[in-house]
């Protein structure tokens, strides 16, 4: 478990259900629910839900780019390929959902819980992540570049190939993960303060160039 508070979503134990013709660009959607919606490619850009759950809703390749989500819980949900560049997410739990290539580039997640996810190829460049919990995720090829981390804790979670260029990692624990091949710059300054196993840090300093003999 992580070793700071993180603050959970304040959902309404009765919330009303809601279709997809409610949902549009800059619309404000408070204390409702979303259940099994088709909304693939659709036009959400800058829309704000506030105390709403969405559940196994399809978000293929969806545009909510400038979105906040606040007190919301997302479970089951497909959002592979969307983009929630330059988003904001507060209180909230997305819970079993498929995101590869997923785009949260330029977006602030904070007090957010992201459990049981597939997040291959997602991508949160420039991203900043406060009080922020990935458990039981796949962190495959996942670019964290440029990002600024705030207590973030990694929970059971595999990273293969990470990408974390010009992201500070001091820290971050990665000794409850599978970690392998992560990707810095060439003198692996983003390493500093980072807490590793003795197996990670044999595969780090093979990245750093170094030559480890028994």
């Amino acid at each position: 478990m992580a070793d700071f508070a993180i603050l959970p979503p304040r959902i309404d134990d009765s919330l009303p259900p809601l279709g997809a013709s409610a949902l549009s660009p800059e619309a404000e959607i408070t204390g409702w629910q979303l259940t099994g919606l088709d909304l693939t490619g659709a036009d959400l850009s800058r829309i704000t839900f506030e105390g709403c759950v969405l559940e196994r809703c399809r978000l293929t390749a969806s545009q909510l780019d400038g979105a906040e989500f606040r007190d919301c819980l997302l479970r089951g949900c497909e959002l592979s390929r969307a983009r929630f560049s330059r988003s904001y997410f507060s209180r909230c739990v997305i819970q079993g959902c498929k995101g590869m290539g997923t785009s949260f580039s330029s977006s602030k997640l904070v007090n957010t819980v992201l459990q049981d996810c597939m997040l291959e190829l997602a991508n949160l460049d420039g991203a900043s992540l406060e009080k922020l919990a990935f458990r039981g995720c796949n962190l495959n090829d996942v670019w964290f570049t440029d990002c600024k981390l705030k207590q973030l804790a990694l929970e059971d979670c595999t990273l293969t190939h990470p990408n974390f260029f010009h992201t500070p990692l001091a820290g971050v624990d990665f000794t409850r993960c599978r970690l392998s091949g992560l990707v810095c710059t060439e003198n692996g300054a983003e390493l500093k303060g980072a807490i590793v196993t003795p197996e990670q840090a044999v595969d780090l300093a093979r990245l750093l160039g170094l030559v480890i003999r028994p």
